[in-house]
Protein backbone atom coordinates (compact mmCIF):
# COMPACT_ATOMS: atom_id res chain seq x y z
CA UNK A 1 0.00 0.00 0.00
CA UNK A 2 1.33 3.24 -0.85
CA UNK A 3 1.09 5.79 1.90
CA UNK A 4 2.02 9.68 1.52
CA UNK A 5 3.61 11.42 4.54
CA UNK A 6 1.78 14.75 5.60
CA UNK A 7 -0.75 14.82 2.82
CA UNK A 8 -1.80 18.42 2.53
CA UNK A 9 -5.24 19.43 0.95
CA UNK A 10 -6.58 22.53 1.55
CA UNK A 11 -10.51 23.18 0.30
CA UNK A 12 -12.45 26.40 0.32
CA UNK A 13 -15.54 27.52 -0.12
CA UNK A 14 -16.69 26.21 -3.22
CA UNK A 15 -19.28 27.42 -5.33
CA UNK A 16 -21.43 26.45 -8.35
CA UNK A 17 -20.07 27.01 -11.73
CA UNK A 18 -16.84 28.55 -10.09
CA UNK A 19 -13.75 26.57 -10.18
CA UNK A 20 -12.91 24.40 -7.10
CA UNK A 21 -9.23 24.12 -6.27
CA UNK A 22 -7.30 22.14 -3.60
CA UNK A 23 -3.77 21.33 -3.39
CA UNK A 24 -1.70 17.92 -2.77
CA UNK A 25 1.70 17.86 -1.25
CA UNK A 26 3.63 14.63 -1.71
CA UNK A 27 6.23 15.46 0.85
CA UNK A 28 9.35 13.89 -0.68
CA UNK A 29 7.23 10.63 -2.10
CA UNK A 30 7.81 10.15 -5.95
CA UNK A 31 4.83 8.99 -8.25
CA UNK A 32 1.88 10.21 -10.23
CA UNK A 33 -1.11 11.40 -8.81
CA UNK A 34 -4.23 10.89 -10.80
CA UNK A 35 -7.88 11.40 -10.18
CA UNK A 36 -11.94 12.30 -11.03
CA UNK A 37 -14.57 13.55 -9.03
CA UNK A 38 -18.40 11.93 -8.76
CA UNK A 39 -20.63 14.33 -8.54
CA UNK A 40 -24.14 14.62 -7.43
CA UNK A 41 -26.12 13.43 -9.93
CA UNK A 42 -23.86 10.31 -10.17
CA UNK A 43 -22.03 11.27 -13.54
CA UNK A 44 -18.02 11.44 -13.72
CA UNK A 45 -15.95 14.46 -14.65
CA UNK A 46 -12.61 14.70 -14.92
CA UNK A 47 -9.89 16.25 -11.91
CA UNK A 48 -7.43 18.23 -13.15
CA UNK A 49 -4.06 18.45 -12.36
CA UNK A 50 -1.27 20.11 -12.50
CA UNK A 51 2.17 19.93 -11.29
CA UNK A 52 3.10 23.44 -9.62
CA UNK A 53 6.41 22.25 -7.43
CA UNK A 54 8.37 18.76 -6.81
CA UNK A 55 6.82 18.30 -4.43
CA UNK A 56 2.94 20.31 -4.91
CA UNK A 57 0.42 19.68 -7.52
CA UNK A 58 -3.22 21.53 -7.91
CA UNK A 59 -6.03 19.78 -8.35
CA UNK A 60 -9.04 21.52 -10.04
CA UNK A 61 -12.55 20.33 -11.16
CA UNK A 62 -15.71 22.85 -12.01
CA UNK A 63 -18.97 21.95 -10.36
CA UNK A 64 -22.16 22.86 -11.99
CA UNK A 65 -24.44 21.76 -9.13
CA UNK A 66 -25.09 22.54 -5.64
CA UNK A 67 -24.40 18.87 -3.28
CA UNK A 68 -21.53 16.71 -2.42
CA UNK A 69 -18.87 15.83 -4.86
CA UNK A 70 -16.00 12.88 -3.95
CA UNK A 71 -12.88 13.09 -5.25
CA UNK A 72 -10.92 10.31 -5.82
CA UNK A 73 -7.17 10.40 -6.10
CA UNK A 74 -4.67 7.96 -6.60
CA UNK A 75 -1.14 7.89 -6.32
CA UNK A 76 0.74 5.17 -8.36
CA UNK A 77 -2.33 3.76 -9.27
CA UNK A 78 -3.35 3.09 -5.56
CA UNK A 79 -6.04 5.13 -4.05
CA UNK A 80 -4.04 7.70 -1.40
CA UNK A 81 -5.57 7.27 2.07
CA UNK A 82 -9.08 8.54 2.75
CA UNK A 83 -10.21 8.78 -0.97
CA UNK A 84 -12.60 9.13 -2.10
CA UNK A 85 -12.74 13.12 -0.28
CA UNK A 86 -16.78 14.24 -0.01
CA UNK A 87 -16.39 18.22 -0.81
CA UNK A 88 -19.44 20.27 -0.69
CA UNK A 89 -20.28 22.42 -3.27
CA UNK A 90 -22.85 25.59 -2.38
CA UNK A 91 -24.93 25.01 0.24
CA UNK A 92 -27.23 22.08 1.73
CA UNK A 93 -30.67 22.35 1.91
CA UNK A 94 -34.30 23.27 0.07
CA UNK A 95 -33.24 23.85 -3.20
CA UNK A 96 -36.71 25.07 -5.02
CA UNK A 97 -35.11 24.23 -8.19
CA UNK A 98 -35.33 20.47 -7.14
CA UNK A 99 -38.75 20.13 -6.31
CA UNK A 100 -41.41 17.89 -8.53
CA UNK A 101 -45.06 18.11 -7.79
CA UNK A 102 -47.24 15.39 -9.81
CA UNK A 103 -50.12 13.72 -9.39
CA UNK A 104 -54.01 13.93 -10.69
CA UNK A 105 -55.12 16.74 -8.09
CA UNK A 106 -52.38 18.75 -9.58
CA UNK A 107 -53.37 18.50 -12.71
CA UNK A 108 -56.94 19.26 -13.03
CA UNK A 109 -59.60 19.43 -10.07
CA UNK A 110 -62.89 20.40 -9.17
CA UNK A 111 -62.96 23.58 -6.29
CA UNK A 112 -66.19 23.47 -3.65
CA UNK A 113 -66.39 19.93 -3.48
Amino acid sequence: MIVISHLLVMMMMMQVDKPATFSVNFNGAQGALKGFVDTPSGAQEELFIQEIDNDLNSCRFLPHENGVYYVHLKFNDAHIPNSPFAMLVGKLGADPALVVAQGDGLQSGISGQ
